[in-house]
């Protein structure tokens, strides 16, 4: 459990690392996704309001492209995942992983500190 647990946060952090690379510089310095790369500095809480903005934003932005899809009637379905989407997926995911380790203050519980919760638990 333990091992699986850090093989996966460690997964989540190079995919962060390779999506990020893709992404406008704007959206590569936004807190909601610089907190993913395990940087205690940025508040949690911070980072969620940040986030839910942009994603409010970016499902207005999708639903207006599929009307507009709509309207043009395509036999052919594209279905292919920017940088964006699958950095939004990541954050998601990243988000429910880390939730319980996270403060009532916002801060986040260093590695080590989750790592010792972990193990405490077995």
């Amino acid at each position: 459990m333990n091992k699986s647990y850090i093989i996966i946060l460690l997964l989540m952090a190079c995919s962060i690392q390779l999506h990020a690379q893709q992404l406008p510089q704007k959206l590569q310095k936004a807190k909601w996704v610089r907190i993913m790369s395990n940087d205690t500095a940025y508040n949690y809480f911070e980072a969620e309001q940040e986030f839910q903005l942009f994603y409010t934003v970016f499902l207005n932005e999708k639903k207006r492209e599929a009307n507009k899809k709509r309207k043009k009637n395509t036999a052919q379905e594209v279905h292919i995942e920017s940088a964006r989407d699958l950095l939004i997926a990541d954050f998601l995911k990243w988000s429910a992983a880390i939730k319980p380790f996270v403060r009532a203050d916002g801060s986040i519980i260093p590695i080590s500190g989750r790592l010792a919760i972990i193990n405490s638990a077995k």
